[in-house]
Parts: structure tokens; sequence; C-alpha cells
């Protein structure tokens, strides 16, 4: 590992890298993914979005996302008796991270979204940051 990335912070939890994929993977199924794939709807307007019960594309966007989430989830939990695996899944994880940080502030910036989404960019962003904290270095490689 890069003396230069560890000295950032990177993988300084590391050695606690599969309990923390352990919680991500179930507080993503159980808080995220069931909830949209199930309610979509219903979880839209908890975050303050209108909708209609006649909004298909809506429904069919939530639970879309629903079961992506569960099914990344799933493969996480899976993964978790081979740590060779877990670097992906961190990368994979600090991607979709800091893409959300990204949407989420593009809706604000355009003013598109509910203030429920706006106050979520803080929360994506630290998401990110804590797998980075987390991220399994000893078993980082470049290649």
């Amino acid at each position: 590992m890069s003396v230069a990335l560890f000295d950032t912070g990177l993988g300084m939890w590391g050695a606690h890298a599969g309990p923390c994929l352990m919680w991500f993977a179930w507080a993503a199924l159980l808080l995220f993914g069931l909830p949209m794939l199930l309610w979509p709807l219903r979880w839209a307007s908890m975050l303050g979005w209108a909708s209609t019960p006649d909004d298909h594309l809506a429904i069919y966007f939530g639970r879309t996302l629903g079961m992506v989430t569960c099914a990344l989830s799933v493969a996480t939990l899976m993964a978790l008796n081979h740590p060779s695996l877990w670097p992906l899944l961190y990368n994979l994880n600090i991607m979709i991270f800091l893409a959300n940080t990204g949407v989420h502030a593009w809706g604000a910036f355009k003013r598109i979204q509910p203030l429920a989404e706006t106050w979520e960019i803080p929360y994506w962003f630290t998401l990110a940051v804590v797998q980075y904290l987390f991220y399994p270095a000893t078993h980082w490689t470049w290649g």
C-alpha cells in the first residue's frame, strides 16, 4: 500500500473492515432496499416527494432501486467470508456514496428536490468517508 494513501487515513480502521461491511449491508437491506422495494411511494412520501398512486414510473424506479440495493446487500453478506472481495465492495460503496452525494447536491443546486433530500448531502458524504476509513488496507493492492 502507498504510504501517502495510508497517511491520509485510508484503512486506518481496516482491522474492522469485516464488521463494518456487515453492518452496512444489513442497514442498506433493512433501512433502504426492502422499504423501497415494497413501499416505494410511501418511502418517497416520507422524504417529501409528491406522487399519486397511479405514478407507475415512480413505483417502477423505486422498486428497481430497492431491488438493486437488496441484491448488493445480499451479495455483500455472502462475501463476508471472502476477505479478498472486500476491497471491491468497499470501492463500490465509496463510488455509490460519492455519486449519491453528487446527485443530491445537484438536486439541491437545481432546487428540484424536497429539503430532506438536501439534508442527505452530508449523510452520503460521511458514509463515503467511513468506508474510506474502514477500507481493508491489509488487502490493498494496485493490481
